[in-house]
């Protein structure tokens, strides 16, 4: 259970709130009833500003439960519906670094698909591809063992039409790959560009690239159980303030999530920094 002490808040003024989310927290409640962040941050506030009463805070985007990463709260509900409206423009720039099983023969690239717009048989499905081409494939499929990897059905059947489904897109960049004692693995930096329902673990483990620890759309194997959670991190979050004339900009690397190693985190780390010192990413607000 984490505490309130716990807490790693990165920023805060009179209208947002910006924290690094655990994983294995629900970003709100669910039918759990396990400690979630915006509880979690409820009650810190009321400690912390000894209300008598409930403190406000507006949940304006989430984090799946086993993902780890940057989480931004608000306030003010002015500052919640402004927000809101800044996710659903696109406006908010939504990075992630995941550790996937296999290597890529690709060093980037652009992933768009059409999801199922809710769960099917308890997950979602890819429904059909946007690509024009096969846009991440294997030159080492020896390394990686597709034939361990779930095959996703085509829902475009009786009852099950595309207009159903949503459009999900991703870029992707390969930062380095190593083998560990099971598999060759992949460290990517992502680019989130929609906000689909386990949109990033959907369409890399459609491509035969699962994250390494995916109970759900992964191979489920020794190396995936040798982690504690999804090797999946939110790892960058630039969006206006809500109220001031101001880009936000927030990067962590991924030593909060320990399905990541050492390497990883360094790796990382390297990555990032020649991004901005190249003006890749915007310039980071702390």
């Amino acid at each position: 259970m984490y505490k309130v002490n716990e807490l790693n808040i990165l920023y805060e003024d009179n209208h947002v709130l910006v924290v690094l989310k655990p994983a294995g927290v629900p970003s709100q409640p669910d039918r759990s009833s396990a400690p979630d962040m915006l509880g979690l941050l409820k009650r810190h506030l009321v400690i912390r500003d000894r209300k008598k009463g409930n403190a406000w805070l507006g949940l304006v985007h989430r984090l799946d439960r086993p993902t780890s990463g940057l989480m931004v709260f608000a306030k003010t509900s002015k500052a919640a519906s402004r927000m809101s409206r800044s996710f659903r423009s696109r406006d908010v720039e939504k990075y992630y670094v995941a550790k996937v099983r296999g290597v890529p023969d690709q060093e980037s690239g652009v992933l768009r698909d059409y999801l199922s717009a809710c769960e099917i048989e308890g997950r979602v499905r890819l429904l059909t591809s946007a690509n024009a081409s096969d846009a991440m494939s294997s030159s080492k499929e020896k390394k990686c063992d597709t034939s361990a990897r779930y095959t996703f059905q085509d829902y475009r059947g009786e009852g099950n039409h595309l207009k159903d489904a949503k459009i999900a897109e991703l870029t992707w960049a390969a930062i380095s790959s190593s083998k560990s004692d099971l598999s060759y693995e992949t460290l990517l930096f992502i680019k989130l560009l929609t906000g689909r329902r386990h949109q990033i673990r959907v369409q890399l483990a459609e491509r035969g690239f699962p994250i390494l620890g995916d109970r759900r759309y992964g191979y489920n194997d020794e190396r995936d159980l040798s982690v504690p959670t999804l090797a999946l991190h939110a790892c960058g979050l630039v969006f206006p303030h809500p109220v001031q004339k101001t880009t936000m900009a927030f990067f962590a690397d991924p030593s909060i999530n320990s399905s990541f190693d050492h390497e990883d985190v360094n790796v990382f780390n390297r990555y990032i920094n020649s991004l901005l010192e190249r003006g890749k990413l915007a310039t980071p607000t702390l």
